[in-house]
């Protein structure tokens, strides 16, 4: 019985150390559901790492988007934004992508942009943004030619 017991104790242990290997490398994905971040963060305290931030995009609305010429730079467009996190919790950053269209509605350009590339200097992309605040981008990107007559942005 004690081999038997041994091996029991043996696998038991594997199986927990498995188990928090699959929670310490999959915590960004974990921290998504309400019900295990407590736990997940008492991991964290113990392992010293961090507890990504909950997201949910959906709740991020892309508010007063403008596109326009800039009047400083020829061949130049200055794109004006507001993002507002409707969520009752800070949420990471998400990328910001802008499309232009022709008229037949077939891709002329694209571009993503991440937070750090479009966050204002003193707003740091690691705080995450906050609930029920507006946060204000501006973009200078080249003018995609005579070709685009529509734009898009989406949020991920």
């Amino acid at each position: 019985w004690f081999k038997t017991g041994l091996w029991a104790a043996a696998n038991i242990l594997l199986i927990a150390v498995l188990l928090g290997q699959y929670a310490y490398f999959n915590r960004s994905e974990l921290a998504q559901y309400p019900g295990l971040r407590p736990w997940l963060t008492g991991l964290c305290a113990v392992l010293a790492c961090d507890t990504p931030l909950r997201r949910d995009v959906s709740r991020i609305t892309l508010a007063n988007r403008i596109v326009q010429s800039d009047p400083n730079h020829p061949n130049a467009l200055l794109i004006d934004a507001t993002l507002i996190n409707e969520a009752d919790f800070p949420q990471p950053f998400p990328l910001l992508e802008i499309r232009f269209s022709d008229l037949s509605n077939q891709l002329v350009a694209g571009r993503r942009f991440r937070p750090g590339e479009y966050l204002a200097a003193g707003n740091s992309p690691q705080a995450g943004m906050p609930p029920h605040q507006a946060v204000h981008v501006i973009l200078q990107i080249v003018d995609p030619g005579k070709d685009a007559v529509s734009f898009q942005f989406d949020l991920l």
